[in-house]
């Protein structure tokens, strides 16, 4: 798959992929440059830095980590991606993006949601 940055507006992705993968441009943190996955088939938002969900982190190293960023063994954002957050309308507006997908993509884990 290839997925290039088109700037600082959008992201360009192969043809092959539209129907499959659709692109989130998370605003706000300019220094990151995040982007979310919406994978159609399953109907699953997959994110890299944007939330953690580590119940049981496998090392102390693991532990250490999340527990400095804030996000041990709870569903969270990183206190790390509240710092980068350079603009709060721009990233509230990206979440509403994501909160208008059909309710399993915001499901993490059995019986849970992200709430609007």
């Amino acid at each position: 798959m290839r997925v290039r940055p088109k700037g600082r507006t959008g992201w360009e992705m192969a043809a092959s992929f539209e129907a499959v993968l659709q692109p989130i441009a998370l605003r706000g943190t300019p220094i990151l440059d995040e982007v979310a996955f919406f994978h159609r088939p399953s109907a699953s938002l997959m994110t890299a830095d944007m939330v953690f969900n580590v119940r049981k982190p496998a090392t102390f190293a693991t532990k250490l980590a999340l527990g400095t960023m804030g996000t041990r063994a709870r569903l969270a954002q990183s206190r790390f991606f509240h710092f980068y957050t350079r603009d709060k309308a721009a990233m509230r507006k990206s979440l509403k993006d994501v909160l208008v997908l059909p309710p399993a993509a915001r499901r993490h884990g059995p019986r849970r949601g992200i709430r609007a």
